[in-house]
């Protein structure tokens, strides 16, 4: 694999998940290459991009990405997994090298660094292609990472100007769209839940109750495809400012129009009063009751009455 290969699929990796400027690549000694996301003295954030034989057909190549921590030490590894022995033992081909990890499952590795011809430990995951958005989301969320970060001190290597804990909320809520809005277009049918539209370009994944408010023991409401609707991009935007909201379910989810806007002016975006959600026949009640609560709380703390 060329570098310049491997530099266009980890810029595209890069750009849709995680930032719009990519680090500078590196070779590494697994036949791949890796950019640094964040770093310390003594540990490194990487994204590998890797060749692999095919376990079903070695005469073909498998491509991989994988998000991972690189330690400069064995003991540091040791600190961060006391039974790292354990599993250098249980799972020897992966440890060395030699077998590709499963998707999603974390892993120990160690390695030489092409560049330095020196020792490296590396734990991380390798990422689902099916799934991007989860395989880091899983990642992110792990406890073992955020202790790491805390750990060491980790400086990011880009010029946003964010602190570490503001910049992986961002990239945590720009992973957790991807997740949310499959969660979203299952319930919804993958369609506007006003029109019906099913042009994917156009149509936005729009929470009820924001991610900045799912917090402690509701972050799990931030994935939640219950939290919200699959919108056209007009209804997204006026319902993401509370400029528009829907009545109780037993009210047949009518529209709210917020008094602070003209009614001309949403009929010149072709939004009439007569609006409603118009969920998918095959929507159970149990999925329309859970949906009603979080449009309750968009209604009383989003939507605008003033």
């Amino acid at each position: 694999m060329k570098k310049s290969e491997a530099t266009v699929m980890l810029r595209s990796f890069y750009n849709r998940n995680m930032n719009e400027k990519m680090p500078e690549v590196h070779k590494n000694a697994n036949n791949g290459y890796y950019c640094i996301i964040a770093q310390s003295d003594k540990v490194k954030l990487e994204l590998w991009y890797e060749e692999w034989p095919d376990s079903k057909d070695e005469s073909n190549k498998k491509y991989v990405f994988a998000i991972c921590f690189e330690y400069a030490s064995k003991e540091l590894l040791a600190s961060d997994f006391p039974s790292w022995g354990d599993y250098k033992k249980t799972n020897e081909d992966i440890y060395n090298v030699e077998k590709l990890p499963d998707e999603n499952a974390v892993f120990l590795q160690e390695g030489e660094d092409a560049k330095t011809k020196k020792i490296r430990w590396y734990w991380g995951i390798y990422i689902s292609p099916e799934n991007e958005a989860q395989s880091l989301q899983l990642f992110f969320d792990n406890e073992k990472f955020q202790t790491v970060f805390e750990k060491y001190s980790i400086n990011l290597n880009d010029d946003c100007g964010k602190k570490i804990t503001e910049r992986f909320q961002q990239i945590l809520a720009r992973v957790g769209q991807g997740v949310y809005r499959e969660n979203l277009e299952k319930l919804w049918d993958r369609a506007c839940a006003v029109t019906g539209c099913r042009i994917r370009e156009v149509l936005r994944a729009s929470h009820a109750k924001p991610w900045k408010d799912c917090k402690d023991k509701d972050e799990e409401q931030r994935l939640d495809g219950h939290n919200g609707l699959l919108l056209s991009a007009n209804y997204d935007a006026l319902f993401d400012k509370g400029l528009i909201s829907f009545s109780a379910l037993k009210e047949g989810w009518k529209i709210m129009i917020s008094p602070s806007i003209e009614e001309s002016q949403l009929e010149n975006l072709g939004i009439g009063k007569n609006v409603r959600l118009n969920p998918p026949k095959n929507l159970k009640l149990e999925d329309k009751e859970r949906i009603d609560e979080f449009l309750k709380y968009h209604r009383e703390q989003i939507f605008k009455v003033k």
